[in-house]
């Protein structure tokens, strides 16, 4: 009986005692990707690009709108002079400028969005050599997101020097050459 007590205790010992302790050596960074994808050389570019083409759009868009608005207020205008046939199939032809308009709109907006997301793919695309190049050279084993670090310390934030390098690579994406 006390034998088996002081077995129990020896073992109890030696797992206690007995445990080695690990010490991670692997190095982990973070980057804020939100802030290369709207301070970085090429993504300015491509905000201001993509703020043209859509004001631009617009602007023939308003006037589209305008006229069709012009063509309706005529017809209305002249609605106690003109044959009701005549009248119904001028006022079809206005509803269908409308339609299309609306359509083009439509088009317009996935337009954007596709060029908005294919120029972040493109940027991103250059940026990617860019961190694998990084955690070579500086035998780094994970880089994060800011947005999914809770806490780190601010030496491990490396934007501004994926920055710094992105800006060295790229300095504009053409809009026009994304299809």
């Amino acid at each position: 009986m006390n034998c088996i007590r002081i077995l129990k205790i020896l073992i109890l010992f030696f797992l206690f005692f007995n445990f080695k302790f690990l010490y991670a050596n692997e190095k982990i960074v973070y980057l804020d990707m939100n802030r290369i994808m709207t301070n970085s050389l090429v993504a300015k570019s491509v905000a201001a690009q993509l703020n043209k083409y859509n004001k631009d759009n617009s602007t023939k868009f308003k006037k589209v709108v305008e006229d069709l608005k012009s063509k309706e207020k005529k017809l209305i205008a002249q609605k106690n002079i003109m044959d009701e046939l005549e009248f119904k199939k001028e006022y079809e032809k206005i509803k269908l400028g409308y339609s299309n308009y609306n359509k083009s709109i439509d088009n317009f907006k996935i337009d954007l969005n596709n060029k908005n997301i294919k120029s972040r793919a493109k940027v991103l695309e250059q940026l990617t050599p860019i961190l694998s190049n990084y955690a070579k050279t500086n035998s780094t084993s994970l880089i994060l997101n800011k947005k999914d670090v809770i806490i780190g310390k601010s030496s491990l934030d490396i934007t501004d020097i994926v920055l710094k390098e992105l800006d060295q690579k790229i300095k504009k994406i053409k809009l026009e050459s994304i299809k």
